[in-house]
């Protein structure tokens, strides 16, 4: 859930409403097995389906791992089919694709319904203020769990590392973070979560290494966490790292904005052993310019671009420049979402170095890492070693 309606619960987390002009719309399932969700439509392209790595992840068994997509042009919204088993459904025609207004409500696959706008959460302005109620208390009560998702290095398909993924068994059930990363980081709660998730990851990091895995960690990172969080990072890496190499932070958001008190901050994260990846690449706001002067050491491709590879050309002309600034820069290339052995083989075949996604592995248990790393990942027999 990404909205809130109480003035008076915001002031008392000496936080503004969030009301932004110009504010993206919203997208409320109003049926199917995820009703009830929230979620924010953000960036020129936003995919929904049942595959983990989708900015809105449906439960419904007859949706499409990538089911369809909204895109985004200016002030234009339009809804496309992505070749769905199922079909997408407007006003109760199928349809390709189709430019969507304020209220409008459309079907994917046979259960999973969703109402467009940017006034739809005056209908139940209980969503946001429920998961603020229950989010201190949830932390205590350990509702929230980390997954891993295993990074696979392409060259020999090899786990080398895991993405920490925080998820929240709540009474509304299991909560993807779209549905509440948003809300935490607005009113300052991403604070005490993001202090748990690095704690625990570090912890799990620690259990990996005393089992003889040699993996790095990966933790995302928002802005609100380096502008007020980061004595708390710091001091976390300095206590629980014993080598470098082994803590990546994931830049998300606007996180990239290189001031001067994010340059100080990163320069000491850097001298205690913490690597840096910029996250989503090409899909958030993050110039050539600022990733030059942060220098990470792993640029990662977002996940809509990987899902038109390789027949859509424009996804094949930004996969390719990216890896080719990766390359320039010294850094390593991600690719996340990797779905399927075309997509795989096409990344291997243009020198990306790491990928990830369900064609390996779905984020798991961490107890379930050891195994995938002594096996392998799905997708390791698909090119000769």
């Amino acid at each position: 859930m990404q909205e809130w309606s109480s003035e008076r619960e915001t002031e008392e987390l000496g936080e503004q409403p969030f009301l932004p002009a110009g504010r993206p719309p919203l997208l409320l399932i109003t049926a199917g097995a995820s009703a009830g969700s929230v979620v924010r439509v953000l960036g020129d392209r936003l995919i929904m389906g049942r595959a983990g790595e989708c900015d809105v992840v449906l439960k419904d068994s007859d949706v499409s791992r990538q089911h369809a997509q909204i895109q985004c042009s200016g002030s234009d919204y339009v809804l496309s089919d992505l070749r769905s088993t199922n079909g997408t459904f407007l006003d109760g025609r199928r349809v390709l694709s189709h430019p969507l207004q304020e209220g409008d409500v459309f079907q994917l696959g046979l259960t999973a319904r969703l109402k467009f706008g940017w006034r739809i959460l005056g209908e139940d302005p209980s969503l946001g203020r429920k998961l603020l109620a229950r989010f201190r208390g949830a932390l205590e009560s350990g509702e929230f769990r980390l997954h891993y998702q295993p990074v696979v290095r392409l060259a020999d398909r090899q786990v080398v590392g895991v993405e920490a993924l925080v998820r929240w068994n709540s009474p509304l059930g299991v909560l993807q973070p779209a549905q509440f990363l948003e809300l935490t980081e607005n009113t300052g709660l991403i604070l005490p979560l993001g202090e748990w998730v690095l704690r625990e990851a570090l912890g799990q990091l620690q259990v990996f290494q005393k089992a003889g895995l040699h993996l790095f960690m990966s933790v995302n990172v928002s802005p609100r966490q380096l502008a007020q969080g980061g004595a708390t990072l710091l001091s976390l890496a300095r206590e629980m790292l014993t080598a470098e190499g082994q803590l990546v932070f994931d830049l998300v958001g606007g996180a990239c904005t290189y001031s001067p008190g994010t340059r100080a901050l990163l320069a000491s994260l850097r001298q205690v052993g913490v690597d840096l990846a910029v996250d989503d690449f090409g899909s958030r706001p993050a110039s050539l310019n600022e990733v030059r002067r942060l220098r990470p050491m792993i640029l990662k491709l977002d996940a809509r671009f990987v899902a038109g590879l390789p027949d859509q050309a424009d996804d094949l002309k930004v996969a390719v420049a990216m890896l080719r600034i990766a390359s320039s820069l010294n850094m390593q290339s991600l690719a996340e979402g990797i779905e399927n052995s075309r997509q795989y083989a096409y990344l291997f075949n243009n020198d990306c170095d790491l990928g990830q996604g369900f064609y390996f592995s779905a984020p798991v248990e961490a107890d379930a890492i050891p195994k995938l790393v002594r096996k392998g990942t799905p997708g390791r027999e698909i090119l000769p070693a």
